[in-house]
């Protein structure tokens, strides 16, 4: 009796209804339902324009910007100025990306590093200037 009652159990429990139409998983690309704000770009192009606020015209500065700490990060561009000139480029960076880091070296032995947070499409940074980002060390 109780072997009975379990197969009568097991038997029922175990049907799947085979009429649903959901269509969870399409089986053409065609039938995908994707979010229209969905895009699938993985970089953003950021406008960036950075200087040297510098009294020697002839000085040359090395400008740098790191995806991550210089020590270890991926070098994303370097650019050379004279005096107080600026850097101006657009650059590609990882949408995810919230900082930069920027480091000059000036020929008459200055230098200075900084992370500056990346809000927008542009950026903007004047080394020895108003600072608008987290100087990580000046001299």
């Amino acid at each position: 009796m109780i072997i009975l009652a379990v197969s009568v159990l097991y038997l029922s429990g175990c049907r799947k209804d085979m009429t649903s139409t959901d269509n969870s998983n399409p089986s053409k690309f065609t039938e995908l339902k994707v979010d229209p704000s969905f895009t699938f770009d993985n970089y953003v192009i950021l406008n960036m324009n950075l200087s040297v606020n510098s009294s020697v015209s002839s000085s040359m500065n090395i400008i740098q910007v790191y995806e991550d700490d210089p020590g270890h990060g991926k070098l994303i561009v370097s650019g050379v100025t004279y005096g107080s000139q600026s850097y101006t480029n657009n650059i590609r960076v990882p949408k995810a990306a919230k900082n930069l880091y920027l480091t000059y070296n000036s020929s008459d032995g200055k230098h200075e590093s900084a992370i500056v947070s990346i809000d927008g499409s542009s950026l903007f940074y004047v080394f020895g200037g108003t600072k608008s980002g987290e100087s990580l060390e000046n001299s």
